[in-house]
């Protein structure tokens, strides 16, 4: 017995789920997940993972709780975590309203407040938020968490989510520019820690792709690029 079959056994075997239904789940991550129906009418996210991955869990209403705290199972190779299922979808930053940005805002700082002090979500994308209605249903992905300034996280949101809108360089450094002027107006946060974000997030993406080794022509012109664009999206924020 192999793949969803199998797993499906082993989650009543070793938890005592009885699962219904498996669905795979669209993850960036790199574990795989499952949106799990019980028979009781529940859905539990199954976390597939390294050996050595690290949860992240929060004592938050919007973080998916571990359904099984202290024990580990084994899948084959692979770390199964059982998680409390959340409800929504993703959003960018240019699909919410004014009063949704707002909300937002007011979540992630009771969210960073959990964290603890000077600490962010480390991965804040519109991958990780999920959104019901204008409000906020959960963060998702804490094993990134560490320290650092909110702006880091905002900026991250920002142009991650920037994939999502018109090709044409120009536009999307309009709209991101503008996203972040609305984020920055429920904030208070001053210009210049925008400026650091953005850079911060530009040296970050340099660095991993000079980890993977040589940097090919090609990238090196689009590392360019990308360092002119961030130029002049610090231009358009302050």
């Amino acid at each position: 017995m192999t793949g969803k079959a199998a797993l499906v056994e082993f989650l009543l075997r070793e938890t005592g789920l009885r699962v219904v239904s498996l669905a795979r789940v669209p993850s960036r991550s790199h574990t795989v997940n499952y949106r799990a129906a019980i028979g009781d009418g529940r859905f539990v996210l199954v976390k597939l993972a390294s050996p050595d991955y690290r949860l992240g869990i929060v004592d938050h209403p919007l973080v998916a709780r571990d359904l099984f705290p202290g024990r580990r199972f084994m899948f084959g190779d692979r770390r199964v975590f059982c998680l409390e299922w959340k409800n929504g979808r993703a959003e960018t930053l240019a699909s919410l309203s004014e009063k949704a940005v707002e909300r937002f805002v007011s979540t992630y700082g009771s969210f960073r407040a959990a964290l603890g002090e000077g600490r962010i979500h480390g991965d804040l994308n519109c991958n990780n938020v999920l959104f019901a209605d204008g409000e906020v249903t959960a963060f998702l992905d804490l094993e990134m968490v560490r320290p650092g300034h909110p702006c880091e996280d905002w900026v991250r949101y920002a142009l991650t989510g920037a994939e999502h809108l018109p090709v044409f360089a120009w536009l999307r450094r309009r709209r991101v520019a503008k996203n972040l002027a609305r984020i920055a107006a429920a904030t208070g946060y001053p210009s210049s820690e925008w400026r650091a974000a953005i850079d911060g997030f530009d040296a970050a993406k340099t660095a991993r792709k000079r980890r993977r080794g040589r940097l090919s022509w090609f990238t090196r012109i689009n590392l360019a690029w990308r360092r002119r664009y961030y130029e002049r999206l610090k231009r358009d924020i302050a």
